[in-house]
């Protein structure tokens, strides 16, 4: 939690992060996904900035999710800094395992794009070609899929280059929307013990990245 002053105005800005527990582990030792649709170290991370003037109190928040690709693989550590990936080859497998998972979240955050960031060349090619296969094969109306080469696009600090992966994501964004209320405060200078309030919900997030 960070407290400033920007323009005059006193606001925080809070990050949450929710680790889900089903499925914890270090990493290389737990990774993909169980057959119950539970993806490794899943996360939900919520940024949340409060605004504070004399007509009340404004929140506002955005939720994002993370966790380990949906497919049944392993990477196993050993003497070599970046283990080998072995990717199951029960496709079908990943399939129903992966449909559970996505029905998981659509059924709590609405709509879901997924951004993945890995490689688009060696090692971790082969686990993104199985992963985009795994995606066009779901047929989920509410699970869109973008893979953007994070390593590739951003190599040599070329940091700008991540406004392509923005660029591609702005209609999902828009579309998805955030959350925010509206806190009146009828001692309108301290917010402390407020006593009479009432909140007004002025918009809703509907979708996750």
């Amino acid at each position: 939690m960070h407290h400033f002053t920007l323009n005059g105005v006193e606001m925080d800005y809070i990050l949450v992060s929710r680790k889900d527990v089903r499925r914890l582990g270090r990493r290389y030792l737990v990774r993909g996904i169980d057959s119950a649709g539970v993806v490794a170290n899943g996360a939900e991370t919520e940024q949340i900035v409060v605004r504070y003037d004399d007509s009340g109190i404004k929140v506002a928040s955005y939720v994002q999710l993370r966790g380990s690709i949906p497919l049944f693989w392993s990477q196993k550590p050993n003497l070599k800094y970046n283990p080998p990936i072995v990717v199951s080859p029960g496709e079908a497998e990943s399939l129903e395992a992966a449909r559970k998972h996505f029905t998981e979240l659509t059924q709590s955050y609405g709509k879901v794009k997924i951004v993945n960031l890995i490689d688009k060349k060696g090692r971790q090619n082969t686990l993104g070609q199985a992963f985009t296969r795994l995606i066009d094969n779901l047929k989920m109306k509410d699970v869109g899929y973008e893979w953007f080469d994070f390593h590739g696009e951003c190599k040599n600090m070329k940091w700008e280059n991540i406004s392509k992966l923005i660029g591609s994501l702005a209609e999902d964004l828009e579309q998805f929307g955030y959350f925010m209320a509206s806190i009146e405060n009828s001692q309108a200078k301290n917010f402390k013990g407020i006593e009479a309030r009432s909140i007004q919900v002025v918009c809703e997030q509907f979708g996750s990245i």
